[in-house]
């Protein structure tokens, strides 16, 4: 079984990229279109849009450990609130700059295996050496005697970790890196080998692997014990894991996805100019003449993940602390510092149940979308997501509560993760598709700055308020 791409971009004839004229990226891709390199794409089965989407698990489970677990680690190892949403600029940063660069990169790939592929590939192993060095950050740490002072402070001291924390951002940022290299790609290749009518569809059961992915790495956090033996944390041993699971979860597509290669002629439609500087020409004259349709997408995307980015970095921490009143800078071993502990881990169950129910809906929302039409099912995801974030503020939630309100979040996060792509894919079907999804995906991250440094702000007014209420 294989995609073949429909997609010529090599022909007999004399016309070359270089030779078709344009005026913005919309219209290049209108005159791709009607060039002689264009043709439609066949039907998909749902087996073959399973494994073309097979490389998102890879991301998902990634992202799925790292949001789980990544503010409590910090926070145990003496990390302040003022600071965390600084560490957390990895993803926002990367997926700014070197997702749209990586798009126009694999936009002029010539590489046999086609254009996606080999950054899939690469993204992979640098996804699984960001997990090495998360995942050595204590031992390491402890190498340099940090043990005591980091996980075992006296009553009243803060942890003292340098040198593991240290560690432990770099790793962070080689992973969210190494995630944007993957990401843009997989998502690109979907729209490069998925015909227009079959975009929804696939983007649905995207979401559906992804959600699927995010089950069980949050599950796995939830009933994993906090020590594991061989690995000592929990941390330790589901990124070893990781490194095992991203290179498996993107092989389906690396065999499966065939794209037919550039050849020796110039990829982009948009430039000539070689080099990095040509690459970053590229990607600002696509945000200078990204076209209207576009520029409401990216819009309505960034108000998305502007209000859903601080759930995903601090529900476990918000669950450890406010639902099962921890502290996670307590002394290891005191009741408060059991209590976060075991919040963090209800909390990766909440995490589960959003996942649980972002596959399930997937699975429907295509139905719905056909039904009542694009901006209805988007537009009422919107009220609905709305409707939960007040629950918490008028009503004191226990864990159970909280639970099924993280879970219910997952049907706003299937909607708002599937339909901006499906229609950039359906407006935009050209040869910069790489281009654009990373330009879509430039509007999420800028919203992540926005939201979690919005939300980190409050929530260490909030923690201050209430250190000076319990003294």
């Amino acid at each position: 079984m294989s995609f073949s791409e429909k997609v010529p971009l090599v022909s007999d004839s004399n016309e070359t990229l270089d030779n078709i004229p344009y005026t913005s990226l919309k219209s290049a891709d209108e005159d791709y279109k009607s060039s002689k390199k264009y043709t439609e794409k066949p039907d998909k089965t749902n087996l073959e849009l399973l494994a073309l989407t097979s490389s998102l698990a890879a991301v998902q489970f990634s992202y799925a450990i790292e949001f789980a677990f990544g503010t409590p680690w910090f926070r145990e190892r003496g990390v302040s609130y003022a600071v965390i949403p600084f560490i957390w600029l990895a993803g926002p940063f990367s997926g700014f700059i070197v997702q749209p660069v990586i798009g126009v990169l694999s936009d002029r790939c010539r590489h046999p295996w086609g254009r996606r592929r080999p950054f899939i590939f690469m993204g992979a192993l640098l996804i699984v050496f960001g997990m090495l060095v998360l995942s050595t950050a204590d031992p390491l740490g402890s190498l340099f005697g940090e043990r005591n002072a980091c996980h075992s402070p006296t009553e009243g001291s803060q942890p003292r970790c340098t040198f593991t924390v240290t560690l432990g951002i770099i790793g962070l940022w080689i992973l969210n890196i190494a995630i944007n290299v993957v990401q843009g790609p997989a998502r690109a290749i979907v729209a490069d080998l998925v015909n227009t009518e079959q975009q929804t569809k696939a983007n649905s059961i995207l979401t559906g692997v992804m959600g699927l992915s995010n089950l069980f790495g949050n599950l796995l956090g939830r009933f994993v014990p906090a020590e594991v033996p061989l690995f000592g944390s929990n941390f330790r041993f589901l990124f070893s894991l990781g490194m095992i699971l991203v290179p498996l979860s993107v092989l389906p597509t690396l065999l499966l996805g065939h794209e037919r290669p550039l050849g020796r002629q110039p990829a982009s439609l948009v430039s000539s100019t070689s080099g990095i500087l040509g690459v970053f020409l590229d990607v600002w004259r696509s945000f200078v003449s990204m076209p209207k349709e576009m520029s409401k997408v990216s819009l309505v995307y960034f108000l998305s993940w502007a209000a859903f980015s601080p759930f995903q970095f601090y529900t476990t921490d918000w669950i450890g602390k406010s639902v099962m009143h921890g502290d996670p800078q307590k002394a290891s071993g005191s009741l408060q510092r059991t209590a976060y502990e075991e919040g963090v881990r209800i909390g990766a169950l909440a995490l589960a149940g959003l996942s649980l129910v972002m596959t399930v809906f997937s699975a429907v929302q295509t139905f719905f979308v056909e039904l009542l039409g694009v901006r209805k099912v988007y537009a009422m995801s919107q009220i609905f997501f709305g409707f939960l974030c007040l629950i918490p503020i008028l009503v004191n939630l226990n864990t159970v509560w909280a639970v099924m309100l993280v879970s219910l979040l997952g049907i706003h996060f299937s909607i708002f993760n599937a339909l901006p792509f499906a229609l950039v894919a359906s407006v935009l079907d050209g040869a910069n598709t790489g281009l654009y999804m990373g330009v879509l995906n430039a509007s999420c991250v800028v919203a992540q700055v926005v939201g979690n440094f919005t939300a980190g702000k409050h929530i260490l007014v909030y923690s201050m308020a209430s250190n000076l209420q319990s003294q």
